[in-house]
């Protein structure tokens, strides 16, 4: 999470959306603070996220985050996790085929929900508000834009850790109808998200 204290902005640092790019890009604004350190506090989701207001002091700041396809995000999940440099790694899990690494998250046995599903993420569990402009990874364009319309057209997100092909082809496509059966409510919230606009609402 970055929080932009002269413009009254808050970077919710999504999973698997650029979020370390993200952090690149906007570390080189000066006055940008960052709650950083490690996966927990870097990846705060908006529940979280909201309990932390009065010491932050952000009440009232604009929240902006990146979310993702759901089926495109979990794709992205297993070859992240199926690294042969994660062998050693608990989270490693090359040793299962996609099928299995998805069943094991639809029922419940990998415990990796909010990692998986941006409705959690962007969602406020007890007031069930959400963050106030959410971008769409597929359409990472319009966020930069914003990114360079708020410091300047000299701001780029850098390609950073993108994700290693499987050693073997995969057919991914081959599991979407599973994954979209098990999480539909997920799936409609992700088709139905409005384009948010690419300059900061009228303060």
């Amino acid at each position: 999470m970055m929080i932009d204290y002269t413009r009254k902005l808050v970077f919710l640092s999504n999973r698997k959306v650029a979020s370390t790019s993200m952090e690149r890009a906007l570390g080189q604004v000066k006055g940008m603070a960052r709650l950083n350190g490690n996966p927990v506090l870097k990846h705060i989701d908006y529940t979280r996220y909201r309990r932390m207001e009065a010491p932050l002091r952000t009440n009232g700041f604009t929240t902006i985050t990146v979310v993702r396809e759901p089926f495109d995000k979990a794709v992205s999940w297993y070859k992240f996790r199926a690294r042969d440099t994660l062998k050693d790694d608990p989270r490693y899990v090359g040793h299962l085929d996609f099928p299995t690494f998805l069943d094991n998250f639809i029922t419940g046995k990998s415990g990796w929900a909010m990692e998986f599903l941006d409705n959690l993420f962007c969602t406020d569990t007890r007031s069930g508000d959400t963050v106030d402009m959410i971008f769409k990874y597929e359409n990472l364009g319009a966020f930069e834009t914003l990114l360079r319309n708020i410091y300047g057209a000299e701001l780029v997100l850098p390609e950073l850790n993108v994700s290693e092909p499987t050693p073997e082809p995969i057919d991914f496509e081959a599991s979407r109808k599973t994954y979209e059966q098990a999480f539909a409510t997920e799936f409609e919230w992700y088709r139905n998200l409005p384009n948010p606009p690419v300059t900061l609402p009228e303060s």
